[in-house]
């Protein structure tokens, strides 16, 4: 089931929704604030390349860590 992401027009947080072709997206609401005024992100697809990440590395072997996934190589 493929998830998508929603931007609220309320408070401007993003969520996450996995959704199946019979969802009624109409009652999706904001995790939160509770609107239903969402807008949907067009996100990039998830495409694993099959090679694992060594622990305490980052996807480009950076020993460094990063603020957050991919934010110090580009991935």
């Amino acid at each position: 089931m493929p998830i998508y992401e929603y931007k609220c027009r309320e408070c401007g947080e993003l969520s996450e929704f996995r959704i199946s072709a019979q969802s009624d997206t109409k009652k999706l609401t904001c995790q939160k604030c509770g609107s239903q005024k969402l807008e949907r992100k067009i996100s990039v697809p998830s495409i694993s390349s099959g090679r694992s990440v060594p622990s305490g590395q980052t996807c480009c072997g950076n020993p460094g860590g990063c603020s957050e996934p991919g934010s110090c190589c580009g991935h």
